[in-house]
C-alpha cells in the first residue's frame, strides 16, 4: 500500500463515557497509543457563522506526494488543524483572541481566536463563561450580555460609523479582553467543547483516519457553526466514507469540491469569497499532505504554519 498516512491517537482508547464516547479521548493524557491507518490505495439552512475577511483564490499547482508513511500524534493533528482554521478565521496560525469584526451577512459580531459569532450564540457563551471565571473585564462586559442574548449586533453593518453608541465601548472591551489569559483559556475551552470534540466524533464515526480529513471536518464545524453542516454538503456528492465501504481520499476530494460549490453559489453572497478555504485544502490534497506535515503554506496568507 503506497502513500499511506498513519494517525497515532495518543489519547488512550477511543471509548467515551456517556453519549460522546469517542470524543473525550482526544483530551486524555494516558500514555497508550492506538495506530489507525488511512485508506490510501485508491485515488443551512443556516450558513456559515464564523468566517474571516475573504481571501479568494483558486489553487492550481500540483505538488509532490507525501512520504510513504508518516506518523502523527493526535496532539499534533489537533495543533495543525487548529492552526489552519485559525489562519482562515483570524489570519494567524496562533489565532488572535481579541480579533473583532462585524459581519455583513447578519451574523453580527465575530470575535476571538476562532471567530465566535453573536448569531450562533458562541460569543454569548464565551462572554458568560468569562464573566463567571472572573476575568479582568468581567464587570464591564456584564451589562452587554442582554444585548448579545437578543442578537442585537446581527442587525448592524460592518462600518463603525453606522453603529449605535454602545457598540464602540463593547468593541474596545472585547479587544482588550483578548489579552487576558482568562479570556484565552475560556475561548479555547468553548471552541474545544462546541466545535473540536463534535468534529472528532464525526470524523471517527465516518471511519476517517487522516489528519487532513480531520482538519476538513473541523473547518466545516467552525465555518458553518455546527457539525450538522456536514450533512448539507454530503447530500451534494456520491462518494461514500470508509464507514460505508468507501475510500477516504476520494471522499475527502469530493467533499471539498462539493463544499466549494456550495459556498460559491450560496444565497448569502458574502460566502462566495470564502471558497479560499476549500482552495487551501485542495492544495494540500494535490500535494499529498494527508498527514499535515509542516511547513504548510495557505494561499493568500504570508505566514507559514510550522
Amino acid at each position: 500500500m503506497s502513500d499511506t498516512s498513519v494517525l497515532v491517537i495518543s489519547g488512550g482508547l477511543l471509548g467515551l463515557f456517556g453519549l460522546f464516547a469517542a470524543v473525550a479521548a482526544v483530551n486524555s493524557s494516558a500514555p497508550s497509543a492506538k495506530p489507525v491507518t488511512a485508506s490510501a490505495s485508491q485515488p443551512p439552512a443556516r450558513p456559515s457563522s464564523n468566517r474571516a475577511q475573504p481571501h479568494a483564490t483558486q489553487a492550481t499547482r500540483e505538488g509532490s506526494p507525501a512520504p510513504a508513511r508518516a506518523t502523527v500524534s493526535m496532539d499534533e493533528a489537533r495543533r495543525m488543524s487548529w492552526a489552519i482554521v485559525s489562519m482562515f478565521e483570524s489570519g494567524s496560525p496562533e489565532g488572535r483572541y481579541g480579533a473583532f469584526v462585524v459581519l455583513r451577512d447578519g451574523a453580527g459580531i465575530s470575535y476571538g481566536r476562532k471567530q465566535g459569532t453573536d448569531e450562533s450564540g458562541t460569543l454569548d457563551t464565551i462572554l458568560r463563561e468569562y464573566i463567571d471565571a472572573g476575568g479582568r473585564y468581567a464587570g464591564q462586559l456584564r451589562p452587554y450580555l442582554p444585548r448579545l442574548t437578543r442578537d442585537e449586533t446581527t442587525l448592524l453593518q460592518p462600518e463603525p460609523s453606522t453603529w449605535p453608541a454602545w457598540m464602540h465601548p463593547l468593541k474596545r472591551l472585547l479587544v482588550a479582553a483578548g489579552d487576558d489569559p482568562v479570556m484565552q483559556a475560556v475561548q479555547d475551552r468553548v471552541f474545544d467543547r462546541i466545535y473540536w470534540r463534535p468534529a472528532v466524533l464525526a470524523w471517527q464515526q465516518m471511519g476517517l483516519r487522516s489528519p487532513l480529513a480531520l482538519a476538513v471536518v473541523f473547518d466545516t464545524c467552525i465555518h458553518s457553526g455546527s457539525p450538522r453542516a456536514l450533512a448539507w454538503v454530503r447530500r451534494r456528492f456520491t462518494a461514500k466514507p470508509p464507514s460505508d465501504g468507501g475510500d477516504e481520499r476520494e471522499w475527502v476530494r469530493q467533499y471539498v469540491l462539493a463544499r466549494r460549490r456550495w459556498l460559491a453559489t450560496h444565497q448569502k453572497t458574502a460566502l462566495h469569497a470564502t471558497v479560499y478555504r476549500m482552495d487551501a485544502f485542495t492544495k494540500l490534497i494535490q500535494e499529498g499532505n494527508w498527514s499535515l506535515q509542516a511547513p504548510i503554506t495557505i494561499p493568500n496568507f504570508r505566514t507559514v504554519i510550522r
